[in-house]
């Protein structure tokens, strides 16, 4: 309780109190008519009102602080201590009665916390309850490190198509009430329609929103971590495969079956191993007027988001070359309205995989089905085979190169990729005689 050596009783008076001076260490003035009512002078000189007595529960000393002793100009003090004299014969009642006031103000203070922090989480459970999957998407959306990103407006695009434009219900579902199970249909959807693709998509944008809700303290746990995209109980990831020289035959002929603008499109496919949507979205003003040699790539489409140049081999010019210019077109490889590039490909796809692999039954191999992206396993395992260099074939399928020399080495060996996209060329024709 500290030293109270020195201690005296007086009528505490607020002049008398405003004239307790400094002693160089801590002390304390008993009231006359009130023993039990201290006031406490720091070595600082903070003064402090207080009821000092011994607990009839615990037999020990305790104390009740009352409040400090105001500063502030213009406070009326006296009216102040005659308050504090009142809640002292408050205090000093209680004791009369075998209560210890100061056990009595900390459970009361310890109830009042439990009580706030009750109300606290109900408050919180009507507003996780209040706060939808779309209202969070909303949010995700524009929260500045989601805004800064360069594949934002892809991020955006694919969040609505899949999740508020589909009609699916889970947009209004309450955060807390989310579940794997219903992102599934539209899923599994996909998987039944063989877009193996667009389920990748639509699982990974709606973890995007539920990792971010996470991190808000929204809900506890990401439930679209445990769903799984599968094809035929296998991983559909780890179906990717290259096609042999026999099935890149059959499919080059094949593709000379299939209805157009699709047809050349698949070609292109086939011959600069890009990415479908690199050759889907490819605009007239990306392609280089001089020589028709090559296109660009926007960062905004590219999956590396950097943007790129794709060089082209004779035969895949002369493909890009056959395409006849619509007055007023934008993209190369329109769709039916005119107003985007092609989308809504998946039964034309089919046509041409059965063809191909009604072809390779025929010439004494085993059909299987592919993917569009395989056309990319396919040429990287061709040059693999082909002891073609490592940073030639990865500068074709526009991949990033990791390390030192991939931050440094700016090389574009623009004659070497064309070599390696001609001799390609020339083996995928000649394997379709």
């Amino acid at each position: 309780m500290g030293d109270d050596r020195g201690n005296g009783r007086l009528r505490l008076t607020p002049n008398l109190i405003d004239a307790l001076g400094l002693r160089g260490r801590r002390f304390e003035v008993a009231d006359a008519t009130t023993p039990a009512l201290k006031v406490r002078v720091t070595r600082h000189g903070s003064k402090t009102l207080s009821v000092v007595y011994r607990s009839p529960v615990t037999r020990k000393k305790s104390r009740v602080s009352l409040g400090r002793w105001p500063t502030a100009p213009g406070t009326d003090k006296a009216a102040y201590l005659r308050q504090i004299r009142v809640e002292a014969a408050q205090v000093l009642a209680e004791i009369a009665r075998g209560e210890d006031p100061a056990l009595l103000r900390r459970e009361s203070k310890r109830a009042r916390r439990e009580r706030d922090q009750a109300a606290y989480e109900a408050a919180r459970v009507a507003e996780r309850r209040a706060l939808t999957f779309g209202a969070v998407a909303e949010e995700y959306l524009e929260d500045a490190n989601t805004a800064n990103l360069r594949s934002w407006a892809r991020i955006e695009s694919q969040i609505r198509h899949h999740w508020q434009h589909s009609g699916e219900r889970i947009w209004a579902t309450s955060i807390d009430e989310v579940r794997a199970p219903l992102f599934k249909p539209r899923i599994d959807q996909f998987i039944r329609d063989r877009k193996w693709g667009s389920a990748a998509q639509a699982k990974k944008h709606a973890g995007f929103v539920m990792s971010y809700a996470v991190r808000r303290g929204y809900c506890q746990g990401n439930p679209v971590s445990a769903l799984r995209i599968t094809r035929k109980g296998q991983d559909a990831r780890t179906a990717a495969r290259a096609l042999d020289s026999l099935e890149l035959g059959a499919a080059w002929i094949a593709s000379f079956v299939i209805q157009e603008p699709w047809a050349t499109a698949y070609r292109l496919l086939m011959l600069t191993a890009c990415r479908k949507t690199e050759v889907f979205s490819n605009a007239w003003d990306l392609i280089d007027d001089e020589d028709g040699a090559h296109f660009w790539i926007p960062a905004e489409v590219e999956k590396m988001e950097r943007g790129r140049r794709v060089e082209l081999s004779e035969l895949a010019a002369k493909q890009l070359a056959s395409i006849k210019r619509r007055d007023g077109a934008r993209f190369v490889f329109e769709n039916r309205t005119g107003d985007g590039w092609l989308t809504g490909h998946e039964k034309t796809k089919q046509a041409w995989m059965e063809r191909t692999m009604e072809l390779v039954r025929e010439r004494g191999g085993t059909p299987r089905p592919f993917r569009l992206h395989d056309l990319r396993h396919s040429f990287k395992t061709w040059a693999a085979g082909a002891r073609i260099d490592d940073d030639v074939s990865e500068q074709i399928l526009g991949h990033v190169k990791a390390g030192i020399s991939g931050r440094y080495n700016h090389t574009r060996l623009v004659p070497e990729q064309r070599e390696v996209l001609e001799t390609y060329a020339a083996a995928m024709v000649t394997a379709g005689t």
